[in-house]
């Protein structure tokens, strides 16, 4: 029984020192792969020139108010120049900084013109009277190609809309006060206000400019209307209401707030041979002298 007993002994033993035996090369494969994959990682990542390109983030606590917080700022390491295959060398473009967008100023009249004195006036008598189909002006407006210096005749007859603006007598002159009305044809080789019902052109802001033979003033859109051609109240100065007299060009400056007013007007819609409405821009005179 002891022998039997010592042979069992031996013998498990010996297999223990064999595993063990039989273990160390694979710890050293182990050990050697993994040697190997931190050398080539070494050579072929981190040794990189894209790797030594990116940025590195460091963590700085700092203390404000009491309270510890974390914020990240970034640092930028040197790029090299890269080697092309052919021999060349590449150095990295640098980026310049983009430099902010400027808004352009909108265009104004009112830059081209000298500034006016407070209460500027010239007199009446500079002005004089203007014969029936008398050029007295001409007629610009900002962002319309087809009303650029187009000619202003004293009446509204049809011999005088055929060779441009008409002004409508009775109303106002510019510098006068009130409301000066000009009327034109709005198609056709007669077509001198053909743009006038443009929203797009004609919104509130929209300078026109008149050059008068006494001075240049200028007017600033503040309304649309489309009106049936029988209304009248952008037109007539004088109207009878209620067994009064009525001043349509005071309730009008009233209304809008402004001293003078011009009324441009002109049949609607375009493109149709016969039209029963009207289309007007009203402005507000922001330039000129006044000579009433």
């Amino acid at each position: 029984m002891n022998g039997y007993y010592n042979y069992s002994k031996e013998s498990k033993g010996t297999v223990a020192k064999r595993r063990a035996v039989l273990l160390v090369p694979f710890v050293f494969f182990a050990v050697a792969v993994a040697l190997i994959c931190a050398f080539m990682a070494d050579v072929f990542v981190f040794g990189s020139p894209y790797w030594n390109a990116v940025f590195t983030e460091t963590v700085v606590e700092t203390e404000q108010e009491n309270l510890n917080y974390i914020s990240k700022e970034k640092t930028e390491r040197p790029v090299q120049p890269q080697q092309a295959e052919d021999g060349v060398t590449v150095t990295p473009p640098v980026l310049q900084p983009m430099e902010p967008e400027t808004e352009e100023k909108p265009f104004s009249y009112l830059d081209e013109l000298p500034s006016l004195e407070e209460n500027a006036y010239i007199s009446s008598a500079e002005v004089g009277g203007f014969a029936l189909g008398e050029l007295w002006a001409t007629i610009s407006v900002n962002g319309d190609e087809l009303v650029q210096e187009i000619p202003v005749y004293q009446g509204d007859n049809s011999s005088i809309l055929s060779q441009g603006v008409g002004h409508l007598y009775g109303s106002s002159f510019p510098g006068e006060g009130g409301v000066c009305v000009l009327p034109a044809h709005v198609s056709g080789r007669l077509g001198y206000f053909g743009n006038l019902a443009n929203t797009d052109i004609y919104k509130e802001g929209t300078q026109i400019k008149l050059d008068t033979a006494y001075g240049v003033y200028v007017y600033e859109v503040v309304h649309t209307e489309i009106l049936n051609y029988t209304d009248t109240k952008y037109v007539r100065k004088y109207g009878y209401e209620n067994g009064k007299t009525v001043n349509y060009y005071d309730i009008l400056t009233e209304k809008f707030g402004a001293d003078e007013l011009l009324a441009m007007y002109t049949c609607y819609p375009a493109g149709t041979s016969f039209r029963t409405q009207r289309y007007f821009v009203i402005a507000r005179r922001i330039y000129g002298y006044s000579w009433r």
